[in-house]
């Protein structure tokens, strides 16, 4: 009988208890930032965030081509000719839509980069096979 009574105050304590939140992860499954972390951000943060990832791009493409920043490879990775502020709003716009979510925010901004470049499926596949254009 007392086993009992515990048990039942035991329940009754944990009844009235609010489960932990459940928080979303900021990374997808690759371990990569994702459009939850991107929401977490403010205006600042985005921004330095943009000017990190279009700087490393930079440094990658002149290390992959052995040639310059500005080549067709890097854009494919980073979105060229639009300021900061309208890449930060280009990624607010892409994951104010709840399904993007997950996707990575280097896969977003690919794909702002290749509708800002207008380039089809073959010149991709094309500057990913030679991307020192030779």
């Amino acid at each position: 009988m007392k086993l009992l009574s515990v048990a039942i105050c035991s329940g009754l304590l944990l009844w009235g208890q609010s489960p932990a939140p459940v928080t979303a992860p900021l990374r997808n499954e690759t371990n990569q930032f994702n459009g939850r972390f991107w929401k977490t951000l403010n205006f600042e943060e985005k921004g330095v965030f943009v000017f990190a990832y279009s700087n490393a791009v930079d440094e990658v493409t002149i290390i992959a081509t052995k040639g310059s920043p500005s080549s067709k490879l890097a854009s494919l990775f980073s979105p060229r000719g639009l300021t900061g502020r309208e890449i930060v709003g280009a990624l607010d716009k892409f994951y104010d839509a709840p399904e993007n979510a997950t996707v990575a925010i280097a896969a977003a901004l690919m794909s702002i980069a290749e509708r800002t470049a207008q380039l089809d499926k073959a010149t991709v596949e094309k500057i990913l096979e030679d991307p020192c254009g030779n």
